[in-house]
């Protein structure tokens, strides 16, 4: 199935559950109370009593909805005072909940892109979801299908709101330091200026041995608020290639735990390691005090 390693992920993490032992039914139809219950069980969300006409303490779904409800992610689903929980939800009331979710974590998604809507059934959308749709290209959690259609008042399979929902999950709150603490920043570089921090940032300067480009002090620029790190077919030090490599000075920023965050956009071609790394200056990564933790490389393009 498309989904199997979503659904499976989902799974082990125990935020869905089959139908029946065994059985996930990834193309039946999901529900409004199913799918806020499964979002409910992914966001960390105080008691709140519901308050629909149909909703009761008899249903399974009471609390959960009343979650939801109490944290403005229900706001705006068509209903009115009542919540409909066994009408199939449709892929723009999914939209919608998860951008209210958004809002109610207090994230602002300003690393969106901001894609152009270019699908063919974009006028079909609800004019009180296209804000949640847009929302929800921008960052990925809804796609297209092969006919360039993103199918808004289409109702949702149990497969398809997974999906989404691992997506959400992924982008606003598995990412980012855990909501609900203070937090205080120890070290930050916005690149400003035209040149690096050089009491700040350390850079190799001579040949590398297991890579096929030398490093040099050189090959950093800073411009427009952006360090750069410039690759160029030029011979140097016996090496065909040139590059750079930076890395904090300990001296300067040295710490065990925390949170980390950068944007940073890799060169559109194969071959070069782009990459994030936290690692210790030891130069011995075989004894109990030294590591190093890859962010992320990416060797390829488009590929992580």
């Amino acid at each position: 199935h498309w989904a199997c390693y979503d659904v499976e992920y989902m799974a082990a993490l125990g935020l869905i559950h089959g139908k029946s032992e065994g059985q996930f039914a990834p193309d039946d139809l999901i529900t409004r109370a199913e799918f806020t219950t499964i979002l409910v069980r992914g966001l960390n969300l105080e008691e709140h009593e519901p308050e629909y006409q149909d909703v009761t303490q008899e249903d399974w779904f009471y609390q959960d909805v009343g979650k939801a409800q109490g944290a403005g992610i229900l706001e705006g689903l068509p209903g009115g005072e009542l919540f409909l929980p066994d009408e199939a939800i449709t892929r723009q009331e999914i939209a919608l909940l998860l951008s209210n979710a958004v809002t109610s974590l207090g994230r602002e998604p300003q690393w969106r892109q901001d894609k152009e809507i270019s699908f063919s059934d974009w006028d079909s959308a609800a004019a009180w979801a296209k804000d949640a749709l847009d929302l929800a290209v921008d960052v990925g959690i809804l796609k297209g299908d092969d006919s360039n259609c993103i199918r808004p008042g289409d109702c949702a399979s149990r497969a398809e709101s997974a999906v989404m929902l691992k997506r959400f999950l992924e982008a606003f709150v598995w990412s980012g330091p855990p909501s609900g603490q203070e937090w205080e920043i120890a070290f930050a570089d916005e690149f400003e200026g035209d040149s690096l921090d050089w009491n700040t940032w350390i850079s190799q300067n001579g040949p590398s041995s297991h890579i096929l480009s030398s490093r040099w002090k050189e090959n950093v620029a800073v411009e427009d608020g952006l360090l750069k790190l410039i690759t160029k077919k030029e011979t140097r030090a016996g090496q065909d290639w040139t590059t750079a490599s930076v890395w904090v000075d300990p001296a300067v920023f040295s710490q065990k735990y925390g949170y980390w965050e950068a944007r940073y956009r890799y060169a559109p071609v194969s071959g070069i390691n782009n990459a994030w790394w936290m690692m210790t200056q030891s130069g011995n990564k075989q004894t109990p005090q030294s590591f190093e933790i890859d962010i992320n490389e990416g060797h390829y393009q488009n590929v992580i």
